[in-house]
Parts: structure tokens; sequence; C-alpha cells
């Protein structure tokens, strides 16, 4: 009965695990874009300028 209740909770914390890690890949990705958005943003506005 314990190894079943083992099971079970082992079953949930590995699909938590890789919601955070889906997460975490997502925010990573959301970082790096607005990064280059940012960084391309003020490549213009130099070009712009001079």
């Amino acid at each position: 009965m314990i190894n079943l209740v083992l099971g079970v909770l082992s079953g949930e914390f590995a699909k938590e695990r890789e919601r955070v890690e889906k997460r975490r890949a997502f925010l990573k990705l959301r970082r790096q874009q607005q990064s280059d958005r940012e960084l391309n943003g003020y490549l213009d506005w130099i070009q712009r300028a001079g």
C-alpha cells in the first residue's frame, strides 16, 4: 500500500518538475527575445541618428 502511495507521489513530483522546467525554458526564451528587440531598437535609433 505504501509503495502505491509513494509511486503516485513520485509521479506527481515528476510532472511538477517537468512543468517547472518547461516554464523556465519559456521564460528564458521570452527574455532573450525581449533583449533582441531592445538591441535592434537601439541599433535602429543609432543608425537614424548617424
